[in-house]
């Protein structure tokens, strides 16, 4: 089953419930009504507000799969840490252990984000392999035109937002670089598609799956979901 890691439900959960603990906190610390909105806020820094947006953002673009994330998410651990530093040093609420205990907490989760397999999923659509649409398993032939030459093969499978093509004798798929636009003709019995797209990775035989490059269509003939449908059967 298609379901996706964990990981990406878990945490925008938790970063949502860290932006909502802090008027929450302020709410039973000071014992004020949890909807009185305006007295909860008044007992809220600047550095406090910025926070819960800072968590806010961090849990929309974990769901989203937002790579700018790893650009913010540096910044949140220095805001959490001076927060933290200033509530422990200056306030009577908690103590400055208490504060740096969870100021090295907040930072150990940040750093799951950096893990391979977490890592991966936010800079390359290829690993959200549980966002990927149904594959249909047909061999059709293809002209595949590269900034360097024409290459002639056949489909091993097609789906609305990419192909895969096996390798052609002379082997230019492999050598056709990463990520370099190409445009394809998808041969049918009674007309040609015109899709353009890029490779997007370049596979050695496995199990069913022969030698071959998958590529990712940048714009799809607006056929081409009209005929995999036919094709359902």
């Amino acid at each position: 089953m298609k379901t996706k890691p964990l990981f990406f439900t878990v945490m925008p959960a938790i970063f949502l419930m860290l932006a909502l603990a802090l008027p929450v906190q302020i709410a039973l610390i000071y014992q004020i009504n949890i909807f009185d909105l305006t007295g909860i806020f008044s007992k809220l820094t600047p550095l406090n507000i910025c926070l819960m947006g800072m968590f806010a953002w961090v849990s929309f673009a974990t769901f989203k799969y937002d790579k700018s994330l790893f650009v913010l998410l540096p910044f949140v651990n220095l805001a959490v840490f001076v927060n933290n530093y200033v509530v422990g040093s200056f306030g009577e609420d908690f103590s400055i252990f208490e504060t740096t205990v969870g100021s090295t907490a907040f930072l150990a989760l940040s750093v799951s984000f950096y893990s391979k397999s977490i890592y991966r999923v936010f800079n390359e659509q290829n690993y959200r392999w549980w966002l990927s649409v149904p594959r249909k398993k047909l061999s059709v032939p293809l002209t595949i035109h590269t900034s360097a030459n024409t290459i002639k093969t056949k489909s091993f499978d097609v789906s609305e937002t990419g192909i895969f093509a096996i390798t052609d004798n002379e082997f230019g798929l492999f050598k056709t670089a990463k990520n370099q636009e190409i445009e394809l003709s998808i041969h049918l019995n009674d007309k040609i598609l015109q899709c353009k797209g890029k490779i997007v990775r370049k596979s050695l035989q496995k199990g069913a799956y022969p030698e071959g490059v998958g590529i990712q269509f940048s714009q799809v003939d607006g056929q081409l979901p009209i005929w995999l449908e036919s094709q359902a059967a």
